[in-house]
């Protein structure tokens, strides 16, 4: 009996250590032809996370400082198949400059790799101990085709290209905040350009986004607006993201489930 178990315990450690290498092969393959590394390990993380939904998570959260950028792709991946499964919104959770940092990227990178563009919302978190975080509701509700349309259709009642702002690490959240819902309530929409990797300005954006909702032109247009961050890996640009902001007439945001996650210590938007 304890040759048998033996057995299969070695049987089972080498069926574990195949799959590890054959993934490592595959990952090692696709590089070597120019597919970016993230891309394929964000590929590989959509594929292994594609049997969680049956337990599905009401919250992820984003992974802070102590964890390595690998843990983005995962993320993003997870992002990918709530996004898809016809569930309500996937809900992700930041707390600090790196984690906040971590979750925009995440959103960006799920749109890249799932050819789809991924919505989303950012509203703060009261915590215990009068701390604060922040959550983002994301959900993929068209192709990049019709984003592109709806995008379009926007330019040309504008007649003109929406002025881009830029973040950097010194840059006020109120203050870029109040610019986005200056330039919204102007042209209808707002576009902001990030420095992909830069923590700080990434997290800066994301707060100026759970911010924006209480300085808009009235609380039903407050909670309709809605981002969505291009990034193009292959693009001359590519260290640069775009987040366009803009309202969505057709928001579905579950508002029960807002009040229950009691978001902010703001007046309800």
């Amino acid at each position: 009996a304890q040759a048998v178990l033996n057995t299969l315990q070695a049987c089972f450690v080498a069926t574990i250590q195949l799959c590890l290498r054959l993934s490592a092969s595959i990952e090692g393959a696709m590089v070597s032809v120019g597919c970016p590394a993230w891309r394929v390990r964000g590929s590989i993380a959509l594929a292994r996370c594609r049997n969680f939904s049956n337990s599905r998570p009401s919250l992820l959260w984003s992974p802070g400082e102590l964890a390595r950028e690998e843990q983005v792709d995962r993320l993003a991946g997870k992002i990918g198949v709530l996004c898809r499964d016809g569930e309500g919104l996937c809900i992700i959770g930041a707390r600090g400059e790196v984690s906040t940092a971590r979750a925009m990227r995440a959103l960006a990178r799920a749109s890249e790799v799932g050819k789809s563009p991924i919505e989303f919302k950012v509203r703060w978190q009261e915590d215990e101990g009068g701390q604060r975080s922040i959550r983002f509701y994301a959900e993929m509700p068209y192709s990049w085709t019709e984003f592109k349309r709806r995008w379009s259709r926007l330019r040309k009642q504008l007649k003109t290209d929406l002025p881009m702002l830029s973040v950097t690490p010194r840059t006020g959240v109120h203050k870029l905040a109040t610019a986005l819902a200056s330039q919204q309530r102007q042209k209808g929409a707002a576009v902001i350009r990030l420095n992909y990797n830069n923590n700080t300005v990434m997290s800066i954006a994301a707060k100026a986004l759970a911010t924006l909702p209480h300085l808009a032109q009235s609380e039903h247009l407050g909670a309709s607006l809605v981002c969505i961050i291009r990034w193009d890996v292959l693009a001359s640009d590519a260290k640069f993201a775009y987040a366009h902001i803009f309202a969505n007439p057709e928001d579905n945001m579950d508002e029960t489930l807002v009040k229950e996650e009691d978001l902010s210590n703001f007046d309800a938007w």
